[in-house]
């Protein structure tokens, strides 16, 4: 069976190998930054098609919003006109690189571009909407990691504070 896939986006807020700690269905989960004019088209149909079926004849009120433009989050890694959607797994997800060699959690980040393999349904339960879940991921490209997460250099980040002795004399 062919699985939907995504165009290519960054992920963001990933927990890819471990499930979010904050969520309550202990699920694994991601956000996915696509840039603007990135061809959602299959997923939006379904996204509507799914709402079809679950309120046929009307759609309720304050529904969970499953496309946000990136101005709809105070994230500065995140454009204006970028569509970010959710993503996530009741179970950990495989992930491959190019070459379709299966990929461990050091290779994975948020920052990271990648497409997914989708499935999506409606969901009236606490709150209504429509959710993607994810099946798999294949990693693209490195980038920058969003959010300042990984390391820095040591030697810039406290040249200020270096000293050629013992360090005694800060305590005095």
């Amino acid at each position: 069976m062919t699985m939907p896939i995504t165009p290519v986006g960054r992920l963001s807020y990933q927990y890819i190998f471990e499930p979010d700690p904050k969520d309550k269905f202990a699920r694994f989960k991601t956000k996915i930054v696509f840039p603007a004019g990135a061809d959602l088209a299959d997923m939006r149909d379904a996204h509507d098609a799914a709402l079809d079926e679950k309120w046929p004849k009307k759609k309720p009120r304050g529904m969970n919003v499953t496309f946000r433009t990136g101005e709809s989050f105070d994230n500065p890694d995140y454009k204006p006109d970028d569509i970010v959607v959710g993503f996530s797994s009741k179970h950990q997800i495989k992930v491959v690189d190019l070459s379709l060699e299966e990929l461990g959690a050091e290779d994975v980040y948020s920052g990271m571009w990648a497409r997914v393999t989708w499935t999506c349904w409606a969901y009236d339960n606490e709150s209504k909407g429509v959710g993607f879940g994810m099946r798999s991921m294949m990693k693209v490209k490195d980038d920058k990691a969003f959010g300042g997460s990984g390391t820095s250099n040591p030697a810039e980040d406290f040249a200020a504070f270096a000293t050629a002795g013992t360090g005694e004399d800060m305590f005095k």
